[in-house]
């Protein structure tokens, strides 16, 4: 192995540290997993291990110190979002969602996601769900969607699957009983309830955009709507769009333009 399994060491016991000095450690260890993720030597055939280590290393750090240092909560980690760290928090301060590119599939990239929120004043933090076949996601995004009695959160994600093979989607979140609710089901569509919105596209038809990530799906705080762009069967992104309007209980598909 390219990295000695005793890095892991230690990391079963968080001692109270400022954030400032908790940002340097895990800046250590994600500019580890970034020098594995990009080493190139063609002989170094552990690289995957190395790889897979490092990332594992830095999640449990960050679970670990997100979830024993409510100071985390609301510092902003300017350093390791430098570094490449993705860290949105909703509107209303109390759902937080880090992500990062793993550094694993080569042209198809793989994400985690961990998710950090407040609870009856106390702070939690714990890892995306997950399927062993799925790529993960990374959010650039975190809308709030108030009723009479809960907040939702609608996380706007994205997925790589190759150079020109992209995902874009939206998430539905919720906290409930001092847990994160990742299956809440409140898009209605033509096949029933879902929790999730999306669709892939090519890249290439959109590259000439000035925005990065490419702006295909927007939800308007003002009104409650959903609007999402159209694509064709082939990726292409055409200048259609669909929208869901939040009618109190659920989204539901009323107009295109």
């Amino acid at each position: 192995m390219l990295i000695p399994i005793i890095l892991f060491s230690g990391i079963s016991r968080v001692v109270a540290q400022s954030p400032q000095k908790i940002e340097q450690e895990l800046l250590s260890s994600f500019r580890q997993l970034q020098y594995w993720a990009s080493y190139n030597d063609a002989h170094a055939k552990d690289r995957i291990d190395s790889i897979k280590q490092t990332n594992t290393f830095f999640r449990t750090k960050l679970l670990a110190f997100t979830a024993a240092e409510r100071s985390t909560f609301t510092y902003d980690f300017k350093e390791l979002e430098k570094e490449g760290l993705i860290i949105r928090t909703s509107e209303d301060g109390l759902f937080r969602i880090y992500s990062w590119d793993t550094g694993l599939g080569g042209p198809e990239h793989y994400f985690d996601a961990v998710f950090q929120y407040k609870a009856n004043n106390e702070v939690f933090s714990r890892l995306a769900h997950q399927e062993i076949d799925e790529t993960g996601k990374w959010y650039s995004r975190i809308y709030d969607l108030k009723t009479d009695t809960k907040t939702y959160y609608i996380g706007l994600y994205h997925e790589m699957h190759s150079t020109k093979d992209m995902v874009q989607g939206v998430k539905l979140f919720c906290i409930e009983d001092k847990e994160v609710n990742e299956s809440v089901r409140l898009f209605k569509t033509t096949k029933g309830l879902a929790n999730e919105l999306g669709f892939a596209y090519n890249f290439l038809t959109v590259a000439r955009r000035p925005e990065r990530p490419a702006k295909l799906i927007y939800y308007d705080t003002e009104d409650d709507q959903l609007h999402l762009t159209v694509v064709k069967e082939d990726g292409t992104v055409t200048k259609q769009i669909i929208t869901y309007q939040f009618t109190g209980k659920y989204f539901e598909r009323i107009k295109g333009r």
